[in-house]
Order: structure tokens, then C-alpha cells, then sequence
């Protein structure tokens, strides 16, 4: 297992040698940022990819998934985010990750899509105007 994250802001991330080594990765990496109040787990299967996120969504979690979503050279494929293990939620935080998932198909990324939310992410979605029914496209305005 490699680590993920803290990651000061979103652009170091991931450098594009971290994603070459990713698009042939087929397994999964996994990070446990304790003092930051929350996990991190990427699983890269092909061209897909699943980030799953537990603990706290707040501004420093969101900057290292919106780093991992569209970062230099981005991951390949379709990316679904696990956020059903999140207990606390900062509605910045869930903005800067919808923004992040815009930006990310934009510039060429595919689509992102929540697969799995918790009772404070489907607030959140709702606080955006959002139908917080998964699997809910992240990049739709």
C-alpha cells in the first residue's frame, strides 16, 4: 500500500510520473491521515477508479480528493467516489470536490460519479441544490 495525501494543495497531489505509475497499477492504494481526521483509499482497476473517502470532508480532505480528481495528468477513466464512511461535513469542502469533478470533465477528464454517501454528504448535496440519490453524476450543474 502507498500513501495519500495530506496534500498542502490540490496540484501536488499527484506529479504525472505518480499517474503513469498509476495507469499501470491494478490493485488498490490506501492512506490513513489520522491527524487530519480522515481516509483516503484509491483502487485503479483498468480504466476505472474508485476513491473512497471516511472521517471528515473539510477543506484538507477536499483538497486531496480534488487533487486526485484533477491533478496534472489525471487518473484515467471513470472515477467513483465512496463517501458513505464520511461522518462530518464541511459544505466548502463538499463545493471545492463538485468543483473539482467539473474541472476534471472540463479538461477532458470522464465522469464523476458518487456511488455511495452518508446522512451529512446527502445534506450537503441537498445545501447545493443537488438530488442526493447515488449514482448521482458529481459534474452536472
Amino acid at each position: 500500500m502507498t500513501a495519500l495525501g495530506p496534500f498542502p494543495n490540490p496540484s501536488d497531489a499527484f506529479d504525472a510520473a505518480d499517474l503513469d505509475a498509476l495507469e499501470r497499477l491494478d490493485g488498490a492504494l490506501a492512506s490513513d491521515v489520522e491527524s487530519h481526521g480522515y481516509q483516503l483509499t484509491l483502487e485503479v482497476h483498468g480504466s476505472r477508479a474508485k476513491l473512497g473517502l471516511s472521517g471528515s470532508l473539510d477543506l484538507a480532505s477536499a483538497d486531496a480528493v480534488g487533487g486526485i480528481l484533477s491533478g496534472p495528468g489525471q487518473l484515467p477513466g471513470a472515477i467513483e467516489l465512496a463517501f458513505d464512511g464520511v461522518s462530518r461535513v464541511d459544505h466548502r469542502g463538499m463545493e471545492l470536490v463538485v468543483a473539482a469533478a467539473r474541472e476534471r470533465v472540463q479538461h477532458g477528464g470522464r465522469e464523476v460519479r458518487l456511488i455511495a454517501l452518508s446522512a451529512p454528504i446527502a445534506a450537503a448535496l441537498e445545501g447545493l441544490g443537488m438530488k442526493p440519490v447515488p449514482p448521482l453524476a458529481l459534474h452536472h450543474r
